[in-house]
């Protein structure tokens, strides 16, 4: 992550005229990729510690992972009914804000720093 801080600083620095404009863009940059590491770190530290149905909600993603051993099984999820699908087709097919409201179900319990 410091290398990447410093990559960025370095390009910004390069790219704009005056420094202020360069450290905005700076600021931009690491405070987006600082919120994406925060929200990821509760995301891990929910399903490391999740009990009850967070617990067996993950156990079955976990599970329906572990058969997607080959691209020939993840073609066939694709292509296959929404009877026959397994949990992880079914979780491809959610459109991203049901995802996102799932991940905050998962990270309700969670204290935010």
């Amino acid at each position: 992550m410091a290398l990447l801080d410093g990559s960025d600083l370095a390009e910004c620095l390069c790219t704009h005229s005056s420094t202020e404009k360069a450290i905005d863009e700076y600021d931009n940059r690491s405070l987006l990729r600082a919120r994406m590491l925060l929200r990821n770190s509760h995301l891990t530290v929910a399903v490391a510690h999740a009990s009850g149905w967070k617990w067996f909600l993950i156990q079955l993603l976990l599970q329906s992972l572990s058969t997607m051993d080959s691209a020939e099984n993840l073609e066939a999820l694709r292509t296959s009914s929404t009877e026959n699908a397994t949990l992880l087709d079914l979780w491809s097919r959610l459109p991203g804000e049901v995802k996102n409201q799932i991940y905050d179900l998962l990270l309700a319990d969670l204290p935010l720093v």
